[in-house]
């Protein structure tokens, strides 16, 4: 909508700018109280905000206008299908599922229904196809292929909806 979406370790940590710099709405201080957690932004096909707090180990989405949507995670770290330890960042595919790179604790990816019910999750610590040294970003492409950035390994890894690892592109710290 033409407008720039700052998520930053101040407070409030949610800033929307319009094209000329102007302030135009904040939020977030609620959920986000430990600024030192903003982590990752996404914005999803209906331009809902999604935010990543590695403070609290939580994904979080929003409305445009700042109303929160959805909490993913349990405030704690942990390693349970409802927990995160230091989520990193979120893709969406084409149905609206939502993918997570747990990167910091867990080294795996997560993936949810739209609705936030966990489906399944891969990987774990290692350098062997589909294990993860701080999987630090994640996208779906056109094709529905999970691209994720695994940054320690010094790689990117692609793998299909369901996880199966597909290829390595070696020689990136993304």
């Amino acid at each position: 909508q033409g407008e720039i979406i700052l998520f930053h370790r101040a407070k409030p940590p949610i800033l929307v700018f319009d094209g000329k710099g102007e302030l135009l709405r904040s939020w977030g201080d609620k959920e986000i109280p430990v600024a030192a957690g903003a982590h990752g932004l996404r914005v999803d096909a209906d331009d809902n905000v999604w935010v990543t707090d590695i403070a609290q180990h939580r994904v979080l989405k929003y409305s445009p206008q700042g109303k929160l949507l959805l909490a993913l995670g349990t405030g704690r770290a942990g390693d349970a299908e409802d927990a995160f330890n230091k989520p990193t960042d979120i893709a969406f595919g084409k149905e609206g599922d939502i993918y997570v790179s747990d990167g910091y604790g867990n080294n795996r990816v997560m993936k949810f229904r739209r609705d936030g019910r966990f489906l399944l999750s891969w990987g774990k610590r290692g350098t062997a196809d589909g294990e993860f040294h701080l999987p630090h970003a994640i996208l779906v492409d056109s094709q529905e292929r999970v691209v994720v950035g695994d940054r320690e390994n010094d790689r990117i890894q692609l793998f299909d909806e369901k996880g199966s690892h597909l290829a390595t592109w070696k020689g990136f710290a993304p």
